[in-house]
């Protein structure tokens, strides 16, 4: 059972709801029906099903008000399809196996339709993961308060396809040394169980030396693309497509509370969407819609991504000073944010202080109304939200009086992206800036090898005419 002062935000009455449902899943031809509270609301819903209070009975009501005599119906019990009896067993390889349905709980613990059990050196590659209630694949510690392995991680996740899933895709504890690449992630989050922090396409928590690359993670509810949690070290993400993730208190890619060195570049962040947030004492409100999320994180590295339709920022900074990780809070200080593309995004950058660095970007001045923390604004602005009241800039103040983006500019731009061709529709109008290829970007996100100087955003090029390009990662 789920400590759930532990692991919630200031729950509202509604906000219970998807904790005191049962786990049992319901199929009818192989698509799951979706739980209610109440026998009443079955009247009120069709492809829907019931459990009585006592667990002995379930209630359906098929699509359609259809037959269940005339359809295959399976009831879901099964907390986990694949996982060793023992914990910690150690290299296993797992290839080209369907996994689905399975009825498991909401984490913590992790505990995976799919699960290495604390076990390292696993490689899960080719498989299908799909209907998991809780979690589809776990790969790391499972819980903070067991006793931690000597080892964790150390593994390989690769091609595969993780599909309806609902609260994570992908989660682990304490990861290292591990590579996460070439995976379609989709339709993870239908629980709206954000609030107690354990959703994402992947999930994963004091990362150390791992490499998330050329992974798909799209139509996203309640729950981020990737977020990596807490005291992460030496990790990148790169070259990855995330986008619709909707409905989200966080957004694309949420790096938390990490003093070290970490990366995020190339990536493709396409239409975040904010979430209803919580209730006091936090009042959190409608919150979120970020393409990329710094919640006490120091040193990272940000570059080289396009980032379009956040709701809120493109990129968001928040200090959390009070919050000890290790040996000290989160300053939000000494991170850098250079050579990315903002397109239809409700700010640019929003820095929670000044000591970071932003250069070499490149924004669409689009005056549209926008919502802001304090105040309606004007969409393609920066802010710079504390201390004390923000300070909301356009570019040209922005590099005046910060010496930010000596090196950006704006220009005219027309983006679209289509997540399920996986292709992008592209073209710049005028002069857009070059900046200095640095040596972790040598290559582009389609591997393309780059000059001395390079453009801003993801590819090499930016095409002053509509140009269709293949965004497909896993099709390098």
């Amino acid at each position: 059972m789920v400590n759930m002062q532990e692991h919630f935000f200031s729950p509202r009455d509604e906000d219970w709801r998807p904790f005191l449902l049962r786990r049992g899943m319901v199929f009818v031809d192989g698509q799951r029906l979706e739980q209610v509270e109440s026998y009443q609301e079955l009247g009120q819903k069709d492809g829907a099903f019931w459990c009585g209070d006592n667990g002995l009975s379930v209630h359906l009501r098929l699509a359609h008000d259809g037959d269940p005599a005339r359809h295959e119906v399976e009831l879901v019990i099964q907390e986990q399809v694949f996982a060793p009896v023992a914990m910690g067993l150690n290299y296993v390889r797992i290839k080209g196996i369907t996994f689905e349905h399975a009825a498991n709980g909401f984490p913590v613990p992790q505990r995976g339709m799919v699960s290495a059990n604390r076990g390292n050196h696993w490689i899960i590659e080719d498989c299908a993961l799909r209907h998991a209630n809780g979690v589809a694949l776990d790969i790391g510690a499972q819980h903070w308060d067991m006793e931690r392995p000597a080892v964790t991680g150390v593994s390989v996740v690769r091609r595969n396809h993780i599909d309806d899933v609902g609260i994570c895709g992908i989660a682990g504890l304490g990861v290292q040394d591990t590579l996460i690449e070439e995976n379609l992630i989709e339709h993870v989050g239908y629980q709206d169980a954000e609030l107690q922090f354990e959703t994402g396409g992947i999930k994963l928590h004091e990362t150390k030396n791992c490499l998330l690359r050329h992974n798909v993670i799209r139509h996203m509810i309640h729950s981020e693309a990737i977020w990596l949690d807490y005291a992460n070290v030496n990790t990148r993400v790169t070259g990855n497509v995330m986008g619709d993730t909707l409905e989200t208190i966080r957004g694309g890619i949420y790096l938390e509370a990490s003093h070290d060195a970490d990366m995020l570049d190339h990536n493709i962040i396409w239409k975040a969407t904010e979430g209803k947030g919580s209730t006091e004492p936090h009042n959190l409100g409608p919150l979120g819609g970020w393409g990329i999320t710094l919640e006490g994180t120091d040193h990272a590295v940000i570059a080289h991504n396009l980032i379009g339709y956040s709701q809120d920022a493109g990129i968001k900074f928040r200090v959390t000073e009070d919050r000890i990780v290790e040996t000290r809070g989160g300053t939000a200080r000494r991170n850098k944010v250079l050579n990315n593309i903002f397109y239809h995004c409700g700010k640019g950058i929003d820095f929670a202080n000044t000591d970071n660095t932003a250069d070499g970007n490149l924004y669409l001045k689009d005056w549209s109304e926008a919502r802001g923390e304090y105040q309606s604004v004007g969409r393609g602005l920066n802010w710079i939200s504390g201390p004390g009241m923000p300070s909301i800039l356009d570019l040209e103040a922005w590099q005046e009086f910060f010496g930010f983006d000596r090196n950006g500019a704006y220009t005219n731009m027309n983006i679209d992206v289509d997540l399920d061709s996986l292709t992008m529709t592209w073209s710049f109008e005028g002069a857009t800036p070059e900046v200095s290829t640095e040596k972790h970007f040598q290559h582009d996100f389609l591997g393309q090898a780059a000059g001395e100087k390079r453009k801003p955003g993801p590819l090499l090029s930016l095409p002053d005419l509509p140009t269709q390009v293949n965004i497909d990662p896993r099709a390098r």
